[in-house]
């Protein structure tokens, strides 16, 4: 790991994943939620939870629009 090409591969990646947010490991994006780091079990359900509410909220809103077309993902960064 110490070719040219994969410092500067691996140095482009660190630099790419801070600029975006990303401060450890592991990393997760659930729905509109960053996870930096280890989280414990009842912290994890948590929010798996109340983002599941938000995409059924965020669903029946679109039922009542009249939109028949998905909402586009959110961005990561």
């Amino acid at each position: 790991m110490t070719a040219a090409e994969t410092v500067k591969a691996v140095s482009e990646s660190t630099d790419h994943v801070h600029s975006i947010g990303i401060q450890g490991t592991p990393f997760m994006i659930v729905g509109e939620t960053y996870i930096n780091g280890y989280q414990d079990a009842d912290y994890m359900t948590s929010v798996v939870k109340s983002q599941a509410a938000k995409a059924k909220e965020a669903k029946g809103a679109q039922g009542t629009t009249g939109s028949a077309s998905p909402a586009a993902p959110a961005s990561a960064h």
